[in-house]
């Protein structure tokens, strides 16, 4: 949001909206008065249905047309995170058979597994067990998937690992603060780095 094609990429959605709007003035304007509208006019409405489409596309539409391409990015666990907080099994899956690691870990040092418990996701979660993922593997803040889904409150996703043997395992106040450093240290050379 820091540089201008950030804050136009912010606004989009509101700019659309006003270039439907001024389209539909224009339009009405023209048939009241019984003009024919020019091509530019349909050039530029055919333009704003264009994007709308394009913007209004789901997510996780592009997320599994690009998934081979994003399983190798640098960021695929973050993606694949991402994807089991918000119970897109389908999209893990494709991650999972385009080689990211089960035990992948996003920036946080969480697992899909504990993506998945903090989403309440049971589809994701059952089909990450099904796959062998370990059910107490603890972040880098020491949180297991068990205690941030009793955390979040998702009483069956907090069923189902107790039904498989999951703990509860609650970081200690040290591992949270050196855990929050080491994020924000990682951040702040990230952003140094792209200066």
């Amino acid at each position: 949001m820091h540089s201008s094609h950030g804050a136009l990429l912010f606004l989009a959605p509101l700019i659309l909206l006003l270039w439907f709007i001024v389209a539909l003035v224009a339009l009405g304007v023209s048939l009241w008065r019984g003009r024919s509208l020019s091509k530019w006019y349909w050039t530029t409405l055919g333009s704003a249905v264009l994007v709308g489409g394009i913007l209004s596309t789901p997510q996780t539409f592009y997320q599994w047309m690009f998934i081979e391409s994003f399983a190798k990015s640098a960021h695929s666990a973050d993606l694949m995170c991402y994807a089991a907080a918000e119970g897109n099994a389908r999209t893990v899956r494709g991650y999972l058979e385009h080689g990211v690691p089960l035990e992948a870990t996003d920036y946080e040092g969480s697992t899909a597994m504990y993506a998945a418990a903090a989403g309440g996701s049971v589809p994701v979660l059952q089909m990450l067990l099904m796959k062998g993922a370990r059910i107490d593997a603890t972040n880098s803040y020491g949180d297991s998937p068990l205690d941030i889904a009793i955390e979040n409150k998702h009483p069956e996703a907090v069923a189902l690992l107790k039904s498989h043997g999951a703990s509860q395992i609650h970081g200690t106040p040290e591992q949270r603060e050196a855990a929050s450093q080491a994020i924000v240290r990682k951040e702040m050379s990230r952003l140094a780095s792209t200066q």
